[in-house]
């Protein structure tokens, strides 16, 4: 078996994201159009305020801030002895019969006026982003670890501060969506500036309606584009466990595409899917005595080990129990696949032994229920029959359904707990 490409583990991502938020919207109605719930949508509109698509809004409405277009607005104005616009006879006439004042005038001034239906549609794109941002650094109080969300924030702050829409900001119409006329209004305009706002609240509007295409775009631009190859490797495997614990369990998959990992990524039924799960670590007198003296090195050193941190756990919700650990090994050369097996074996031996500290016997059939997961499992066999002390597959294998085995085992346990 080969390698998969970057593209393909896109490719089976997104197809297998996009799959759960249809599936979850479809089985909220039977009679109208799919619809998420209320945290699930708020998560979508993070990703788009996230996205890339409002990203170059922001950053080409800073770069180029006189690309803004204002309109000419006429306001009626009387004055004496001077004439800044069109003079409105009839008006005049009267004013000058009724205070016997023949040096008075009304006419229409002009007045340049920034406060357009195009440039709302500007402005209302880059408030409604930032004030997504900032609600979601709120709520799951996001720290430096998520800095790039923050510095996304920055850039829509610094868009806003932008004098011309200012005027905007500060007017009722810049509190209300923008209608089918502000759309229209920005189409017409065929300026840079109006077309990327017309892009960021169509994807917007498509994503809410959930649009597959747009979809597709927003996820994998905020959600898979700033993964690591081994990173996607792993959410891709975290989805083909969840996916085989549906299809054994028969409970509906819930997908969390929040932007706080604290949480499970995915809930199947009673069962927690986590991505890089920490756990634990073992007091010295649980330890092997090599691995105390491991751990006397580091810190002699200065590093010190750390606690270990399972690629993919699978928890139990009613009890709070750890079911299994999936250790993913992501490589791109065949040659690879040894060491990256061997160093897989050592890793999840280590977190069954941390997940059960007090048994050697318990953590070693603990590691029954746990999956070695590689890119392309080469010239080795696959362990999928559950006789054996581990279950391992690769890519190709999850992908066409070989974990399914391995959930049916979970399951079964699970139900004579």
């Amino acid at each position: 078996m080969s390698i998969p490409t970057p593209e393909q583990l896109n490719d089976f991502c997104v197809k297998a994201l996009l799959r759960c938020f249809r599936t979850k919207a479809e089985a909220r109605t039977k009679f109208s159009s799919p619809s998420l719930s209320m945290d699930d949508l708020e998560d979508l509109r993070l990703r788009w305020a996230l996205s890339g698509i409002v990203a170059r809004l922001a950053e080409h409405v800073i770069e180029n801030p006189r690309e803004a277009r204002s309109t000419i607005d006429f306001e009626i104005t009387k004055a004496n002895g001077e004439i800044l616009g069109g003079v409105d006879v009839r008006s005049t006439l009267i004013e000058q019969d009724l205070s016997q004042d023949t040096s008075i005038f009304v006419f229409y001034e002009p007045n340049t006026s920034f406060l357009t239906k195009a440039n709302h549609l500007i402005v209302w794109c880059l408030k409604e982003a930032e004030e997504i941002i900032l609600s979601a650094i709120r709520r799951h109080n996001l720290d430096k670890k998520y800095e790039w969300v923050h510095e996304r924030a920055k850039i829509l702050e610094d868009a806003l501060r932008n004098q011309i829409f200012r005027e905007i900001l500060l007017s009722p119409l810049g509190q209300s969506r923008p209608g089918l006329s502000a759309i229209r209004s920005a189409a017409r305009t065929r300026v840079p500036m109006y077309l990327l706002a017309l892009k960021a609240f169509m994807a917007l509007e498509d994503i809410e309606a959930l649009k597959s295409d747009m979809l597709c775009t927003v996820l994998e631009d905020t959600m898979l584009a700033p993964l690591e190859a081994w990173q996607r490797f792993e959410l891709a495997t975290a989805i083909a466990v969840s996916e085989s614990l549906e299809m054994v369990s028969g409970a509906s998959l819930n997908l969390s595409v929040s932007i706080e990992r604290s949480n499970p990524i995915i809930r199947v039924g009673d069962f927690d899917i986590f991505w890089q799960k920490n756990l634990n670590q073992r007091e010295n007198s649980q330890m092997d005595p090599s691995e105390v003296l491991a751990k006397q090195l580091a810190e002699y050193i200065g590093s010190g080990l750390g606690s270990s941190r399972a690629d993919i756990s699978v928890i139990y919700r009613k009890s709070g129990k750890i079911l299994a650990h999936i250790e993913c090994k992501w490589f791109e050369s065949e040659g690879s696949a040894a060491g990256a097996i061997n160093d897989a074996t050592v890793q999840i031996v280590r977190y069954a032994r941390d997940t059960i500290p007090h048994s050697f016997d318990e953590s070693k059939s603990f590691l029954s229920h746990c999956v070695i997961v590689v890119a392309s499992k080469n010239q080795y066999p696959e362990r999928i029959d559950g006789s054996g002390p581990i279950f391992f597959t690769d890519f190709e294998g999850f992908k066409s359904g070989m974990l399914e085995k391995w959930a049916k085992d979970l399951v079964k346990d699970v139900m004579n707990i």
